[in-house]
């Protein structure tokens, strides 16, 4: 399947001569291409800065990981019925001292497209792992990125690092998109059905916004989906999201498998996930991302994790 991305710069708007007209253009097609094929970005001068904070970013990537100066964040993750914490999401955080907070979105894109993602989530998942000694019980959520999870080597990488850091079965869950998925259907398969023999729960983050069809989820061992933030943001305010994420919980509950809805930041949408049936709620109407001395203090608060059993461990 051929896609083509294209970047446009205008003259004498964007520059007077070829050389300026020329990298605005190729400013432009950075732009089209981060956001998939089939697409065309007239260039702005925002792009230009966001470019040249990329770069910055990739100059900086590799100490940062290698100094640690990437940290962790956990954001519970509630029960609704009981507003007890169920689980946490593990969240990476950098604030460089030049550049100030840089967005997850950012450096994550960074590292992906400079090839720094391998170091970066072998980072993060040995954080995380560490940390959850200080979390006993809680179950842990980490993202994986598309290139991590389609390495040959991913399932091993896991399997040592549950032996280093003698992580208790079922409480690591791992985070994947669609597009881990369906890059190739068959590997995928043997990949979560290995890392549920290692007793790694896998959910599958971003649920609703990839692609039409559900019919793949039969043949995948995932434990929980996580209903996109888009739609959640839409619910008082679009009368079309209210049976969306309806028929979206009645496809997990078809299947054994759990929902939670993300982005959760009103009382009001709060009710109607309650009344729709979803599992588990996360968001700032909860609690933001916190460090881990945080979340300790509010694990002990609550005492024990309200846990639905999985079906698939």
């Amino acid at each position: 399947k051929i896609g083509v991305s294209i970047g446009l710069a205008q003259y004498p708007q964007h520059g007077e001569t070829i050389a300026r007209l020329t990298d605005r253009a190729d400013t432009a097609l950075y732009a089209s291409k981060d956001q998939g094929r089939g697409i065309y970005t007239l260039f702005e001068h925002s792009l230009e800065g966001e470019r040249q904070l990329e770069q910055h970013v990739q100059n900086k990537l590799r100490d940062a990981i290698a100094n640690g100066d990437i940290k962790m964040h956990y954001q519970p993750i509630f029960n609704p019925g009981s507003g007890r914490v169920n689980s946490v999401e593990a969240l990476a955080r950098w604030t460089d001292d030049a550049l100030g907070v840089i967005a997850p979105s950012t450096f994550i894109k960074v590292a992906e497209s400079s090839g720094h993602i391998f170091e970066l989530s072998g980072h993060i998942l040995n954080t995380v792992c560490e940390d959850m000694k200080r979390m006993p019980g809680v179950r842990v959520a980490v993202n994986i990125s598309a290139q991590q999870f389609g390495r040959a080597d991913f399932v091993q990488t896991v399997a040592d690092l549950l032996k280093r850091h003698k992580v208790p079965v079922g409480m690591l869950m791992l985070e994947i998109t669609e597009t881990s998925l369906l890059k190739d259907m068959d590997r995928a398969k043997a990949t979560l059905e290995a890392l549920r023999g290692l007793g790694v729960h896998v959910a599958l983050d971003d649920f609703g916004v990839g692609y039409s069809s559900m019919g793949y989820l039969r043949q995948l061992s995932l434990s929980r989906l996580k209903i996109d933030i888009s739609f959640v943001r839409e619910l008082t305010t679009d009368d079309r999201s209210i049976p969306i994420i309806s028929a979206m919980v009645a496809v997990g509950k078809s299947l054994g498998i759990q929902i939670v809805a993300e982005g959760v930041e009103t009382v009001e949408q709060r009710k109607i996930l309650e009344r729709i049936g979803c599992d588990y709620l996360q968001g700032y109407l909860f609690a933001e991302p916190a460090p881990l001395d945080d979340m300790q203090t509010l694990l002990k608060a609550q005492g024990a994790p309200s846990q639905k059993p999985l079906k698939r461990a």
